[in-house]
């Protein structure tokens, strides 16, 4: 590094220059008059080339060019000549010392220019100074960032006597350590990534213990806690689903099977005893199992207790009819396709069947559980009966069977209810007067043409809630108590309940002048009544025994009861 301007010597600062500059090496860069070709002025005025200079000594009468010159050649004549003067070629111009070499505090290249700056920030000739003489030493410094080793010493050893120039070398840590850095870059970017990779294979080995944990936790837990949810439905009897087992066809709903094969022998034995309870439900009515599976005692017990009941009665319209004329195997596909359907509605309303009597069958409520409501369930029944009878109509139709009609006969009243029968083989059921009068109330729709009938016990309970009209007072064969009929006609909530209103209205006109027989008051109404419900049989019915009463006046002592002479 040229340092001419660190030091005080006797020479020309060309002789400092040429001391100062090198060929480099391939990891420096020399300094000195081989850079003046930069005329920038600074505080040492104007910078010249070599090419520009000349030596001159007028006491010897020599004249050098720089090109004339060898290396070192020029500062040993000027040591023990004296009289050598530098000019610039051009004018002659005696130039000063301080013209010929850069400051290396103004060099363009970083390492040069930082490195001299920090010499001088750090001491000069001073005693512990960097440039004292024969201060030498070494120390890491940080150019612009960069890391960087600096050497510094004094070379005594010259054949110049006099003359100790300051030797800095600096060098970029990099250019000698930087494979050791790469290497070390290499080595710690390996680590890192075997640092991470661990931590990546503990985090999914981790990862995969939970999730391998919880998939055998649910191997085993779901399958238990859905085992157990069917027992606790099972105990309830609520997974006899009158819509999905009645029908042996249907697709059953079975639960989850485990490939713990402890876990799916008790899910297997669980199936077979709940098959067994839902056959058993098929032959006793489904609340008296409830009971027997609850644990009481009483439930398979003989034994009867009086209990006020809704008992229905359901039978198929013309059915003798049907079987004549259709085959067995038909007749019997039908009966199966009917009774399920009117059953499955039977249970959705909380009914308990029974009886099967061929065709017809006979459901109650409030028996053996609680149902306060249960003469309103039973009339909802009667109308989900007829809704279901028209979805199953359509597909008879396609078939070619045609229409099938029913029969519906209900009556509210006390009764006889529990275990009938004997130790051995016994039923639960109902038995009583108001059980028989069901019967007769359902047969009596052959009479009057109608469908549905209830009586006034059954009546007075949905009034609130139905539409009815009267239909008759009627003292049914073997039984000496009048029964006030009527038919329900809807819901008071169906979308035709005002012109089902009207049709009880002008009914309950007629039946009430019929009885206080004012026959020609009743034809009136009956004749206005018909023109716009040509089809209704229950009038129609009436009428005829208006006009038959008119020709055979009943007697004034005539209570208006219909006394049945056939069952």
């Amino acid at each position: 590094v040229g340092i001419d301007e660190y030091i005080s010597m006797s020479y020309n600062n060309h002789i400092g220059a040429l001391l100062g500059s090198s060929e480099g090496s391939s990891h420096g860069i020399g300094c000195g008059n081989d850079y003046t070709n930069n005329k920038a002025n600074d505080k040492y005025g104007p910078h010249y080339k070599l090419e520009e200079t000349i030596w001159v000594n007028n006491i010897l009468g020599k004249r050098y060019d720089y090109l004339d010159l060898e290396e070192m050649i020029l500062p040993e004549l000027t040591f023990y000549e004296g009289g050598w003067e530098c000019r610039l070629k051009s004018t002659n111009e005696k130039l000063l010392h301080s013209n010929r070499a850069l400051p290396a505090q103004n060099h363009e290249h970083s390492l040069i220019s930082g490195s001299a700056k920090h010499i001088s920030e750090e001491g000069g000739f001073g005693a512990g100074g960097l440039l004292a003489n024969g201060s030498s030493g070494e120390k890491y410094i940080s150019i612009d960032g960069q890391a960087c080793f600096l050497h510094w010493m004094h070379v005594d050893d010259l054949e110049f006597p006099g003359f100790s120039p300051l030797v800095i070398v600096v060098v970029p840590r990099k250019d000698y350590l930087g494979e050791v850095d790469i290497a070390n870059d290499d080595a710690s970017r390996r680590n890192n990534d075997a640092k991470r990779n661990a931590f990546l294979l503990v985090f999914v080995s981790i990862l995969c213990a939970i999730i391998l944990s919880i998939f055998i936790a649910l191997l085993i837990s779901v399958p238990l806690q859905r085992l157990s949810n069917e027992f606790s439905k099972m105990g309830k009897l609520e997974m006899v689903n009158i819509d999905d087992y009645i029908d042996d066809r249907a697709k059953k709903k079975e639960i989850y099977t485990s490939c713990i094969n402890e876990i799916s022998s008790m899910q297997f034995s669980f199936k077979h005893m709940k098959r067994g309870l839902i056959s058993f439900s098929k032959f006793v009515p489904i609340s008296v199992v409830k009971r027997i599976v609850s644990g009481d005692v009483s439930a398979s017990k003989l034994g009867v207790h009086k209990r006020d009941v809704t008992i229905m009665f359901v039978d198929i319209r013309n059915f003798t009819t049907l079987v004549e004329e259709l085959p067995l195997e038909t007749v019997m596909e039908l009966l199966e396709e009917y009774l399920t359907a009117m059953v499955s509605v039977i249970e959705r309303n909380g009914g308990t069947v029974g009886d099967f009597i061929g065709d017809c069958i006979m459901s109650f409520w409030n028996s053996p559980l609680d149902q306060p409501n249960h003469a309103q369930l039973a009339v909802d029944t009667m109308f989900g009966m007829q809704e279901k009878l028209k979805e199953w109509n359509q597909l008879w139709n396609l078939r070619g069977l045609g229409d099938i009609g029913v029969r519906i006969g209900v009556n509210s009243g006390e009764v006889l209810s529990g275990n009938i029968g004997s130790p051995i083989k016994m039923k639960f059921g109902v038995v009583g007067d108001d059980v028989n009068l069901a019967s007769r109330v359902e047969n009596l729709n052959k009479y009057y043409g109608t469908t549905c009938i209830i009586t006034e016990s059954t009546h007075n309970a949905v009034a609130d809630t139905t539409i009815c009209r009267p239909v008759d007072k009627v003292a049914v064969k073997g039984r000496v108590g009048v029964t006030l009929l009527y038919e329900p006609l809807a819901d008071q909530n169906h979308p035709d309940a005002a012109k089902m209103q009207k049709v009880a209205h002008s009914s309950r006109q007629m039946i009430n002048h019929f009885w206080a027989q004012e026959f020609d008051e009743v034809i009136k109404l009956a004749d206005f009544h018909l023109s716009m419900y040509p089809d209704d049989y229950p009038i129609l019915h009436l009428l005829d025994r208006t006009r038959n009463y008119l020709i055979n006046p009943p007697g004034p002592a005539w209570d208006g009861v219909n006394r049945m002479k056939e069952k």
